[in-house]
């Protein structure tokens, strides 16, 4: 593995024209800056990125399962609504049928009155 010095000297700075006072906290300075630029582990834990995933999953799953539980609510409430009114036309239905029934019954009996009173009793 090629590596480079990157140390900064104090006396590299004062030959570059930087008064010698300065030239310490400047070397000091850069010098800390390039550690903590080339630390390790600096990132998340894989502990900390396992967690979210597994809370991001989740969420993910629980609201794309949600979605065909959602559609399957309003097809039942459809559904419903159809039967209701199925169940109506059929009452309204039947009811015509009764009046209808009730019609034809008095129809009837007042033909065989009438007939009673103008035919002959039988023998």
């Amino acid at each position: 593995m090629n590596t480079a010095n990157i140390e900064i000297n104090p006396d590299d700075l004062e030959a570059a024209g930087i008064p010698p006072k300065h030239a310490d906290a400047i070397a000091q300075k850069i010098s800390l800056e390039i550690a903590r630029a080339v630390r390790p582990g600096t990132g998340p834990s894989a502990i900390t990125i396992l967690a979210t995933a597994a809370v991001l999953g989740f969420v993910l799953l629980t609201s794309v399962s949600g979605w065909p539980l959602i559609d399957a609510s309003q097809e039942r409430t459809g559904i419903r609504s159809a039967l209701e009114a199925n169940r109506n036309r059929i009452d309204a239905v039947n009811e015509r049928l009764s009046t209808f029934e009730t019609g034809v019954s008095e129809r009837l009996t007042r033909i065989e009155t009438l007939l009673e009173e103008r035919l002959p009793d039988r023998q």
